[in-house]
């Protein structure tokens, strides 16, 4: 969730730049793959909150957010669920 207001280039951006992240983080950690069937991405802000976001690329402050918290709970969770698999820590 996301404190302040997004244009709609935001979203679509904000939605692009957290694959993006996703899809490094999972190459970062040795996997030959960027995602599954059912992976989904979900923005949401407060409708009544500022600042205004007008965009939401990998270059931008806010896109440097999104790619950092992204990669990180992405890598969290992949070695969460390989700890508690059983599978070790096959990846980074």
């Amino acid at each position: 969730v996301v404190n302040g207001i997004l244009s709609e280039g935001a979203m679509a951006g904000a939605i692009i730049t957290a694959t993006e992240a996703k899809g490094l983080a999972l190459m970062e950690m040795g996997y030959d793959f960027l995602g599954t069937t059912t992976d989904a991405v979900i923005i949401a802000y407060q409708k009544h909150s500022s600042p205004y976001i007008e965009y939401a690329g990998s270059y931008t402050e806010f896109g440097e957010k999104i790619t950092g918290t992204v990669a990180r709970c992405v890598k969290e969770g992949i070695r969460k669920t390989e700890m508690r698999n059983g599978d070790g820590n096959e990846h980074e």
